[in-house]
């Protein structure tokens, strides 16, 4: 066997590799996007009309699906199937995972909600008030926080690609 028959089996199984390499990704994305569809269903249909919603409404954990978000946003990015308005509407759902919060604040924001709503905040202790407007406050820093997340992972992609 000549030295160029062995670079071109190497070549091949590098082609093999990198081919393998893009099933598992699209695999991995596919799972992600089925992930991303049930979150979304969640936000289309929240459990009740409070900003706040129960950590238990959403399909799997709020990292699982953040990372799903990625993975996806990923394989979009290489598939040169991302435009802004596909970023837009993925970062406007990826920020709002923010509003999940442990299922008592989220029952105590909507107490407070609807208490507001009516004009009768004497029905809410203030200290259950204040807890609320607390988690409202955390709630908006987590969204502030996740959507400068998600822009430098945008940037850092875009960057890549300008560099190859």
């Amino acid at each position: 066997m000549s030295w160029f028959s062995k670079k071109k089996d190497a070549q091949k199984k590098s082609d093999r590799d990198i081919k393998e390499e893009y099933r598992k990704l699209k695999s991995a994305a596919e799972k992600a996007e089925k992930l991303i569809a049930r979150y979304g269903k969640v936000l289309e249909h929240p459990s009740h009309d409070a900003l706040l919603q129960p950590l238990s409404s959403l399909p799997k954990s709020k990292e699982e699906i953040r990372k799903a978000f990625i993975t996806h946003l990923f394989f979009l990015h290489i598939s040169r199937e991302l435009d802004e308005n596909t970023i837009n509407a993925l970062q406007a759902c990826y920020i709002l995972l923010a509003n999940f919060v442990d299922d008592e604040s989220a029952n105590l924001s909507y107490q407070a909600w609807k208490a507001f709503e009516s004009y009768d905040i004497s029905s809410i202790a203030s200290n259950e008030t204040k807890a609320a407007i607390d988690k409202f406050t955390q709630s908006k820093d987590e969204m502030d926080r996740l959507n400068n997340e998600f822009r430098t992972i945008v940037s850092k992609m875009r960057a890549n690609t300008n560099e190859t």
